[in-house]
């Protein structure tokens, strides 16, 4: 595999580049759709949603073995369609719950979260009943959270690579990284808020035509968009995209088979999560991750990837009617 950006994840074949990992998504989506039909999968903690788990983790390990991370996280969009399948609220909340506590293992520090923690369970020890199974709840709680931010510090030090950690710390100080890992993103705000309400005008946006901010076509497309159509462009393409949203969703819901509505929901669950990273780092909300914006960037994988995801829902929908109703 071809490295580029630190990701070895291309096949080149002539003057041409492949990305394996974009269309891993596809395949990912028809399994994962197959399964769930085959075997009226009931979300719960049982053998079969241990195996609809294991079809994502398995091509999502195989990516992050490439050391890319933006495809990786791609990977965690399935959790929407877990949650349409019947996955109980409380499993979405807890992840959100982890992802505060991995970042709070960055900016805060092991140790001072540590004590923070027990602290706030000995306050709530003091307010909560005092039964057994409520100390036994809290007890298990707090061994989970300081057990994660052990791991989260050991895996921080031990695998992520210096450039990794930077970006995420980046995230809460740009100014620090202003000449290095914050670059890219101080740079799109500037060239979104350089842009006006009305914009600079095509291909007349400074920042971006003096290619002030890097990869600009591909991954920060949008801050193109925006210094060059203002915020009437950026209201108009997210008023299209959400559109777009909306529109596979209902697609998904009016298929007669289970293979056809998780099969949908794989689709707006992957191009969300697309739309959502993207044009977070863009504006400064999250991490600087390899990541297009479906139907925008320029990338023949992506691209290519996202049209076959596209045209199989479309061709799903279009024989909906032909199809013995499974649901």
């Amino acid at each position: 595999a071809k490295a580029t950006k630190g990701a070895s994840s291309w096949i080149e074949i002539g003057s041409f580049k492949l990305q394996p990992s974009e269309f891993a998504k596809v395949t990912t989506s028809m399994m994962f759709a197959k399964y769930f039909d085959d075997n009226r999968v009931k979300i719960g903690i049982n053998r079969s949603t241990g195996i609809a788990l294991l079809i994502i983790l398995i091509p999502a390990i195989l990516v992050i073995l490439q050391n890319d991370t933006g495809s990786f996280l791609v990977f965690a969009a399935f959790i929407f369609v877990l949650y349409r399948e019947g996955l109980h609220f409380l499993f979405p909340l807890t992840g959100l719950a982890l992802a505060f506590l991995f970042i709070g293992t960055f900016i805060i520090g092991v140790i001072p979260l540590t004590i923070g923690l027990v602290v706030f369970a000995g306050l709530a020890l003091l307010v909560i009943r005092r039964r057994k199974q409520n100390v036994i709840l809290l007890s298990a709680l707090l061994g989970i959270c300081l057990s994660f931010i052990h791991g989260v510090h050991f895996i921080v030090n031990s695998v992520f690579q210096d450039h990794q950690k930077a970006r995420i710390l980046a995230l809460f100080n740009p100014e620090d990284y202003a000449d290095n890992t914050a670059y890219q993103t101080l740079n799109s705000m500037y060239a979104i808020g350089h842009g006006g309400f009305w914009g600079r005008g095509y291909l007349k946006g400074e920042l971006t035509q003096l290619e002030l901010v890097p990869e600009q076509f591909t991954d920060f497309i949008f801050c193109t968009i925006g210094e060059e159509h203002g915020w009437l462009g950026i209201m108009v393409v997210m008023g299209i995209l959400i559109t777009f949203l909306v529109r596979l969703i209902y697609m998904a819901e009016r298929q007669n088979t289970i293979f056809g509505r998780v099969y949908g929901y794989s689709v707006a669950s992957i191009l969300f999560f697309h739309f959502l990273i993207n044009i977070g780092m863009e504006i400064g909300l999250l991490p600087v991750i390899g990541i297009p914006l479906p139907m925008l960037s320029y990338g023949g994988s992506s691209l290519l990837s996202f049209t076959i995801l596209v045209f199989i829902l479309i061709k799903l929908d279009m024989h909906r009617s032909d199809t013995f109703s499974r649901v």
